[in-house]
């Protein structure tokens, strides 16, 4: 009978030490998988160093965790079948031709070969951690949350809105200082410091804009729809600002450098609506240009999340004016999908990239035209408020939800493009 080993994380440990450094170095997507504190019981870590960004950002050590790797990772050969001397390994370890096997020399497992879990044990921990339930969409894996250190060593603040009235340091609102009402259209307005990380982005071509986030001092995002075709060179990013119609103590407008649309965007299709803006300068941080906080996968939202959605959209009184702020209920996406689909839409399933917000049509709470690149921001177990989604679209209180893309499947992206 021929042994197949089940790959874990134990497995790694078993035979890291024998493999080649060309092995370590050179087989397999580097990228692939993600960076976590901590890899599940189905899954290899992996390629540590590729996930140096989150280190540097979140401040504390990451892994790349994968569910698969090459064969040859594991110094084995892709056969048709495995000899005497070899073990055949489960089929975590990939071959490119359909119907070969991984086989790696037996002496290479070494004397802790006991330890590798079983077929039935991988099976059992793969199915324990799945869940189709939206709190566990949101939730950490993790029991206890880090302390962070490096974001606001190298950010000065992250997610935090500022209250004015100190000089000596700042003091951060623990709450926006604002009675929120049923919608942006129509909603309630914010204080100039309410969210610092709120920018427009305008058009020398025409007289539109969308919204965007700063998350850095000198890194937007936004939806791709809105820079999408647009020259460069035709865009500007206005910071600080409050009221579209008056200027605004420290308001600035800053060229951008460049902008990077993740792959798979098109237009009139929803999903992989997420772009990325540098900008020709650093801006200096103040009380009403700070950035939000990218979502933290080792740091959970809030019971129950208090959310909140900002944006310089139509209203009932026109465009332009105040930014104006309201409460956003998150809405699982078999709920979200369900109504959709009962809108006339026909069977709905939503890209994996995109989260929906609430909008009942007795209280909506809705975006309108110009709330594109709206942020939809959270606050998490450590009071910040964590940038959760994009707006990318909208129905101007027809009571469909909104749809958001979700930042979480473009931190990797978004890290990169900022130390870049």
């Amino acid at each position: 009978m021929q042994v197949v080993i089940v790959l874990t994380l134990l497995t790694i440990t078993v035979i890291s030490g024998q493999q080649s450094f060309f092995n370590v170095l050179q087989c397999g997507n580097l990228n692939s998988g993600l960076c976590r504190l901590q890899c599940q019981s189905n899954e290899l870590s992996v390629y540590p160093y590729t996930c140096s960004l989150y280190t540097q950002y979140f401040g504390y050590e990451y892994q790349r965790c994968v569910t698969s790797m090459p064969c040859c990772y594991y110094s084995g050969s892709c056969q048709r079948t495995c000899n005497g001397n070899q073990v055949q390994l489960s089929p975590a370890a990939t071959c490119t031709n359909a119907g070969d096997v991984c086989c790696m020399q037996s002496s290479l497992l070494g004397a802790t070969q006991s330890n590798i879990p079983t077929a039935a044990t991988a099976t059992t921990a793969s199915s324990s951690s799945s869940s189709s339930s939206w709190s566990s969409v949101w939730s950490s894996p993790y029991t206890s949350a880090p302390t962070l250190t490096s974001v606001s060593a190298r950010q000065g603040v992250c997610g935090s809105a500022v209250t004015q009235g100190s000089t000596n340091a700042r003091r951060f609102s623990q709450q926006p200082p604002f009675s929120p009402r049923p919608r942006i259209i129509g909603g309630t307005v914010t204080q100039p410091t309410d969210w610092p990380w709120m920018v427009r982005i305008t058009y020398t071509t025409s007289i539109g804009f969308c919204a965007g986030v700063l998350v850095d001092n000198d890194t937007v995002v936004t939806a791709a729809h809105c820079v999408a075709g647009i020259d460069k060179e035709s865009m500007q990013v206005i910071l600080g600002d409050h009221d579209v119609s008056t200027f605004d103590p420290d308001e600035e407008v800053v060229d951008v450098a460049s902008y990077y649309i993740v792959s798979g965007f098109l237009r009139r299709r929803r999903g992989d609506d997420f772009a990325i803006l540098k900008l020709a300068r650093n801006v200096t941080f103040t009380d009403r240009k700070l950035p939000a906080c990218l979502p933290d996968p080792a740091i959970p939202l809030a019971s129950p999340p208090s959310c909140y959605i900002a944006g310089w959209g139509v209203s009932e009184q026109g465009i332009g004016g105040p930014l104006r702020a309201a409460n956003a209920q998150l809405l699982n996406r078999t709920a979200c999908e369900d109504r959709l689909s009962l809108a006339g839409q026909g069977p709905v399933t939503l890209p994996l990239d995109m989260v929906c917000t609430a909008n009942p049509r007795e209280s909506p709470t809705d975006g309108c035209l110009f709330d594109d690149g709206d942020m939809l921001v959270c606050k998490d177990v450590q009071n910040r408020w964590s940038l959760i989604g994009i707006m990318s679209e909208y129905s101007c209180g027809s009571a469909l939800p909104i749809l958001f893309t979700d930042v979480r499947n473009y931190t990797d992206i978004t890290l990169n493009r900022m130390f870049a």
